[in-house]
């Protein structure tokens, strides 16, 4: 979700930093973010709720 969160907000992080940040490897998190991307899930609400 971080990762989304990046891309959403226009913030500028590669992936290889998301990763070591998360502390999982770079094909984990695309795994994760095409897995996430099927859902279909409206994340803005979690995102943007401060």
């Amino acid at each position: 979700v971080l990762y989304i969160a990046c891309l959403s907000t226009g913030e500028k992080r590669t992936q290889t930093h998301i990763a070591q940040a998360a502390g999982i490897t770079e094909m984990t998190l695309r795994n994760r973010y095409k897995h996430i991307k099927t859902l279909e899930l409206d994340l803005t609400p979690i995102l943007f709720n401060r």
